[in-house]
């Protein structure tokens, strides 16, 4: 604490001390008493002095009367006086001088450390926003103001320009300089300018022996002068750790790899994020910051147990950087294990401190939108897009939180704004064939996804391009995109992710649950490498299409606990897709009181479910259905069916979104009360792609067959013929023993004219 406050203080005490004790005594002794009027003090008897009284008596208690208010209130007085002081010099203390570090020019002739361009400033940056008396423009901020005036394209920041740009956030003092190159000696030239005179404040030179001498010595040497150069006492300066090794990395290549990656991260190319990553922490085995953007990147990779060792090494090293790096730290420590309300906890602790902190705002909304609370996530997205209104995270995510709340129209205003700011990115053009996708033009989303896949053709468009086709019942073209990924994609995990797919079509389209199975095994042994058991799920309805339910049963117990482990606190969640796969096999073996038991289970838990919400209702009231068939309450199938609410499709899981399979519940009730017309009509509605409906569920090859039986046994051959022609199609990947496939090629065979 300063001596001049602990001086103060005491004085204070003092001050009131002398003033308040006297008339405690005269009080006490009977002398005086408050009047209502406090702080004046009158005598304790009313009126005038009686005649006994002397007048040196009379006289003191007038002084009396007089002196002591005075005092008490010039004690007053002081005490307010000294807090005002103490109160003025806090927000002195607090009032952080507005600095910026601009693009630093390569006058080396050296092309290879171009990169130092953006290193050197990035690294002051960091520095100096360790002081509490400076408040640092970021690198990011610095583009966001570019984009603003017009000038993101610039190749290079001169003076004028660095002032344009300070003048716009307030911006008191900027930073410019320049590095050479002479044999093994590297020496920075900076320079501080006053922005609103542009007279020169300070100028600046280090040297050191080669590029390793930045981190070494020169960046902290630089930061200790412009801090002095922006005005700052010696006191303030020497109170600011700025060791910048101690708060980054002691590496310049590392630090290099991790500038790439983090550019690589945000067009949402991760595999290339991972290679930049994981160069920089090989090079720098403690860089915290490179680790925890690691383990995001393995995250969105399904590498789940890398993500986990990747984030336990950033919290391991975290005393390794600054204080707005370890709150990201432990905010993303917290969302990969989705506990998003912690996290956004956190994450709040950036903004109120760095309160032009982009990426915190945004990941703010992110949380929210992990949580569905797609209306707080739009409030922190346009806060971020306040700060950057061509900030493509944030018009990416805010486009996605309208579309789920249905007002189609904002989202499409948003995607297209992202495609205007990042035109040359794969992610927008994926975006806006999400959204077309959505709204029924699978065309649209088909050219759409294509070009994303032009740009970066290992993105992640393949899958979704894959689904349309699937949609649009044209196998050929899913399996194509589905086996590119599996034979090209950089990664491992990237192309295993494949197999889950395959896997996925075989058993759902071809009903081929073999083929399926040496798939979904490929998959599982090596995602169990990378800590996943995400695919426990597809094994349960696969081993009971064999009939081996004691096998699903086991699935469906070890995908409940993954579950639990990865998302403690999706406890509602996971226990209703548990019954849901355990009512799955409990149908397939007839067990109807089981699945009674199961539905009264899962219903008070529905509303608690916090993701897949409107499908989790959709399957309830799907397997209610299935066990009021079976029990032949055919009239209140009908009613089930009649209130069903269709939810909508999920660009994060489309596969998950299909399981379990049948959803002609109410055909087939059709069926049983003898109505066909109204069954074919039904299977009609389900083998026909609707644009306007909200659900994007596939089609079912094995519909086109019943439906096909439905038309001959009403005597209507030739749309009896297109039907088991149409299911035909998947014969070159069906199981050549398919009961219905042999059937319905025995059918055209007796129904085609000679």
């Amino acid at each position: 604490m300063d001596i001049a406050l602990v001086l103060s203080i005491v004085g204070l005490i003092i001050t009131i001390c002398f003033g308040i004790i006297p008339i405690i005594v005269y009080y006490n002794r009977g002398y005086l008493k408050f009047s209502k009027r406090f702080p004046f003090i009158i005598s304790p008897k009313e009126g005038p002095v009686t005649i006994t009284q002397t007048p040196i008596k009379k006289k003191r208690r007038r002084l009396f009367r007089i002196l002591i208010p005075v005092f008490s209130l010039v004690c007053l007085i002081i005490a307010v006086l000294i807090i005002k002081l103490f109160l003025f010099q806090e927000v002195v203390a607090s009032q952080r001088r507005p600095v910026a570090v601009i693009l630093f020019k390569n006058e080396t002739g050296d092309n290879s450390l171009d990169y130092l361009a953006e290193a050197i400033p990035n690294l002051l940056i960091t520095n100096l926003e360790q002081s509490k008396y400076l408040s640092v423009m970021t690198w990011e901020r610095m583009y966001d103001l570019l984009k603003v005036i017009g000038k993101e394209n610039v190749k290079t920041i001169d003076e004028e320009l660095a002032f344009e740009i300070c003048q716009k956030d307030g911006i008191e003092a900027v930073v410019v300089g320049s590095f050479i190159k002479t044999g093994d000696m590297f020496a920075i030239d900076a320079k501080v300018l006053d922005v609103e005179n542009k007279k020169l404040l300070h100028s600046y030179s280090t040297k050191g022996q080669g590029v390793a001498s930045i981190l070494k010595t020169q960046i902290d040497e630089l930061s200790k002068q412009i801090s002095r150069g922006v005005g700052l006492s010696e006191r303030k300066v020497n109170e600011s750790p700025q060791n910048i090794m101690e708060v980054t990395t002691s590496s310049m290549d590392a630090y290099n790899y991790f500038l790439q990656g983090r550019d690589a991260y945000e067009k949402q190319y991760v595999a290339d994020a991972q290679k930049y990553f994981e160069k920089a922490v090989a090079i720098d085995s403690s860089f915290a910051s490179a680790y925890m953007f690691l383990s995001v990147t393995y995250y969105a990779l399904s590498n789940l147990k890398a993500r986990d060792d990747a984030i336990e090494k950033a919290r391991a090293y975290e005393n390794k950087t600054t204080e707005k790096e370890r709150l990201y730290i432990d905010a993303q420590s917290y969302y990969v294990k989705n506990d998003f309300s912690k996290s956004i906890s956190i994450l709040k602790q950036i903004t109120k401190k760095f309160p032009k902190e982009k990426r915190a705002w945004l990941s703010v909304g992110i949380n929210y939108y992990g949580l569905a609370s797609f209306h707080n996530a739009i409030k922190y997205f346009n806060k971020t897009l306040e700060l950057d209104p061509n900030f493509g995270p944030a018009l990416n995510t805010i486009a996605y939180s309208y579309a789920a709340i249905g007002n189609i129209d904002k989202a499409i205003e948003y995607f297209k704004r992202y495609a205007a700011a990042c035109p040359d990115e794969a992610n927008p053009y994926d975006s806006m064939a999400d959204l077309y996708f959505q709204i029924g033009k699978l065309d649209d989303a088909i050219v759409n996804y294509k070009k994303a896949l032009i740009i970066k053709p290992d993105f992640v468009s393949d899958v979704k391009l894959a689904y349309a086709y699937a949609l649009k019942e044209d196998y050929d073209q899913t399996l194509k995109f589905i086996n590119n990924r599996i034979s090209t994609y950089q990664t491992l995990a990237s192309r295993t992710k494949g197999y889950w797919w395959r896997a996925f079509y075989y058993y759902w389209l071809f009903g081929n649950s073999a083929h399926a199975l040496k798939d979904l095994k490929q998959y599982s042994s090596i995602m169990q490498r990378f800590g996943g058991g995400g695919s426990e799920d597809l094994f349960v309805y696969i081993y009971a299409s064999l009939g081996q339910y004691e096998q699903a049963r086991q699935c469906a117990e070890n995908f409940y606990y993954y579950l639990l482990k990865e998302s403690p606190n999706f406890t509602s969640s996971g226990l209703v897709v548990y019954n849901f796969q355990k009512m799955t096999i409990d149908l397939k073996e007839g067990q109807i009181d089981s699945v009674k038991l199961r539905l009264k289970t899962i219903q008070p838990h529905l509303p608690e479910v916090l993701s897949l919400k409107e499908l989790s209702f959709y399957y309830y009231d799907i397997s209610y259905a299935e066990a009021l068939l079976a029990q032949d309450s055919l009239d209140k199938v009908i009613i089930v069916y009649q209130n069903l609410k269709m939810p909508s499709n999920l660009w994060e899981d489309l596969g998950h979104y299909n399981l379990p399979i049948f959803q002609d519940v109410l055909a087939r009730a059709y069926i049983k009360r003898g109505e066909i017309d109204k069954a074919i009509t039904e299977y009609e509605r389900l083998i026909t792609f609707d644009p306007n409906q909200k659900g994007r569920f596939l089609i079912l090859p094995l519909y086109h067959y019943r439906l096909a039986k439905l038309y001959e046994q009403k005597g209507l051959t030739a749309k009896a013929l297109e039907q088991y022609n149409k299911f035909l199609v998947i014969d070159k990947y069906a199981e050549a023993k398919m009961p219905e496939l042999i059937d319905a090629k025995t059918r055209v065979l007796n129904l085609t004219p000679k």
